[in-house]
Order: structure tokens, then sequence, then C-alpha cells
């Protein structure tokens, strides 16, 4: 059902902070945990050492050759329908309702699943701030990058389809990856639960890096935000139409009997837009 995958380098008090934090959902048969190590070999050896007891956990390593490398080589190892990126270092939200959480995995017919986090800074361990969903009317363009990492289920399928991570990206692969699932109408569930704790101050901190590769992104696909604007409009445009229709229209028709020759050349041919 859910394979949460987790990368680290050099870290093991994260790494064994974010195992403690995944035991209990470790427990569940259906949830297994897979790590995508780049570490020192002395480091990795350790946290074999450490790790030989615990449940439902597969520990691969990997030479250092980036997030997008590490993510895509755990996608490739996962057989579950759900994944849930989440990195060494993050953890499991420690007020989350384990039970209603699988119930939630097992039930939802959606594709993506998001959801909130908090954020806290990893030098003092406090509490930065709390992440909010949009409301209905900023959720596009997907342009603020309000899709925290840890912070969202991804069906196995939709991310291979959308050909995974595009490992050019260092940063901002998740904001790149984000859009191209957008742009392919998935059914998306926005839950107000939060779910993950991220500990800022990694490469992800880096706002000049961040905000470098941001820009890139928002480059690579400005044209498909406008061309999907567009149409939305021309959405908003046909329904006004639609109700013209059996509104004024017929009252014009009475005092311009011309109307009527060209009611089927036009006036059927306007329908409401359909959502697929």
């Amino acid at each position: 059902m859910l394979t949460i995958i987790t990368i680290t380098k050099n870290d093991l008090q994260g790494i064994q902070r974010n195992l403690q934090s995944t035991i209990m959902l470790r427990q569940f048969c259906n949830v297994k945990q897979i790590i995508i190590d780049s570490s020192d070999q002395e480091i990795y050896q350790q946290l074999i050492q450490k790790t030989t007891n615990e449940n439902n956990l597969e520990i691969y390593h990997q030479a250092p050759q980036g997030i997008s490398k590490a993510f895509n080589y755990g996608i490739e190892l996962a057989e579950d329908a759900w994944l849930w990126f989440l990195n060494g270092g993050d953890e499991v939200h420690p007020e989350l309702d384990i039970d209603l959480f699988i119930k939630i995995l097992e039930t939802s017919v959606s594709d993506l699943m998001i959801f909130p986090i908090e954020v806290f800074n990893i030098e003092n361990n406090q509490l930065l701030y709390n992440t909010r969903l949009p409301s209905l009317l900023d959720l596009w363009p997907p342009i603020y990058n309000w899709v925290t990492h840890p912070g969202n289920l991804i069906q196995k399928k939709c991310i291979v389809n959308c050909g995974k991570f595009k490992e050019e990206f260092k940063i901002a692969m998740d904001a790149d990856l984000w859009f191209r699932l957008f742009f392919k109408n998935y059914t998306t569930d926005l839950l107000s639960i939060k779910i993950a704790r991220f500990y800022a101050g990694g490469v992800s901190s880096n706002e000049e890096e961040t905000y470098k590769e941001m820009d890139l992104v928002i480059k690579i696909y400005f044209l498909s935000i406008v061309k999907i604007s567009f149409k939305k409009m021309i959405d908003v445009l046909k329904v006004w139409l639609f109700y013209k229709k059996y509104s004024i229209l017929p009252k014009l028709k009475q005092k311009f009997p011309f109307l009527r020759s060209i009611k089927n050349l036009l006036i059927n041919k306007i329908k409401l837009p359909v959502n697929k």
C-alpha cells in the first residue's frame, strides 16, 4: 500500500530520528520504508548494524549522485501503490493519527494527496511555522511552490508516467515534478492533517539557489500555464453563454424573430464545459 522513500547522507542522528518516527507505521504489513543512503561506508555500516531488528525496512547504498537520482532509485525499488518522500532527519508528525492515516490510504480513490506540515529550525529545534493549504482561488497556478516536500503522497503509476524526478535539478525537483503532475489532470485530495515535521537547514534552505531553480521551473512551464489559464477563461465564457441561452436570449427572440433562424447554428452549440 505505502512505501516511505527516505534519502540520507552522513547524518546518522537524523536518520535514527526519522526511523523512530516511522516505527508505528512500519508495524503494518503493507507499509514499508526504503532508505537510499549515500553516506561514507563507515556511517553506512553503522546504520546497517543499528537497524538489524527493524520491521519492514530496506536499506540500499548509492554513491552520491544528487537528491533526484536517489529519489528515482527509491521509486524503482518501490512496489507499493502510494509513495511518500520523507527525507532523513525529517519525521512523521508525532500527533498523526496512524489508524486514520492508514484508513485514508486504504479508501482514497485519488491519484495525489497533499497535507500541511510543521517546519522546525534544525539548529535549535524550535517551530518556525506551520504550512497551510491554499484557498481554492490560489490553487492554480502552483507557482508559489505550496506543495511541501514531505507533505504529499503520490501514486507510483502517476510519478512514473510523468517521468519521475528530473536529475538536472538539485533543489526544486519536486516543484518541477508537481507542475507535470498538475498538467496531467490527476485527481488530488487536499487534507488539513499535519503529517510531517520538516527540519529546515539542508540544501533546500539555500535561498539563492532555490530561487534560481524556481525561476527556471516557471520559465520552462510558463507557456503551458498561460495556455491552461486561457482555457479556463474560455470555460467561464462558455458557462456564461450557456446561462444566457436560457435567460436573455428567449426574450430577444421574441423581439427579434430572425434570431430563431440562427438558433441551430449558434445557440445549441453552446454547452457547459466538462471537467475531465
